[in-house]
């Protein structure tokens, strides 16, 4: 194994690392997808979902096999 300094860039991951915290981020990533398939210059959309919601399967519900 060989220390090749601070880690920037990881299998499509972005790492900062800061005095006291390490922060990840994909946004080179998306913007990579976004040029890949012309979406650049698209309108970003809110998640239309509340955050921080946990989704369950209804008991009472029968699955279909």
């Amino acid at each position: 194994m060989t220390d090749i300094g601070e880690m920037s860039y990881f299998l499509g991951v972005e790492v900062k690392q800061m005095q006291d915290k390490l922060f990840m981020t994909q946004k080179r990533y998306a913007e990579k997808i976004l040029s890949r398939f012309k979406m650049k210059n698209c309108k970003p959309v809110a998640i239309p979902a509340e955050a921080g919601i946990e989704l369950r399967i209804d008991s009472n519900r029968q699955l279909a096999l």
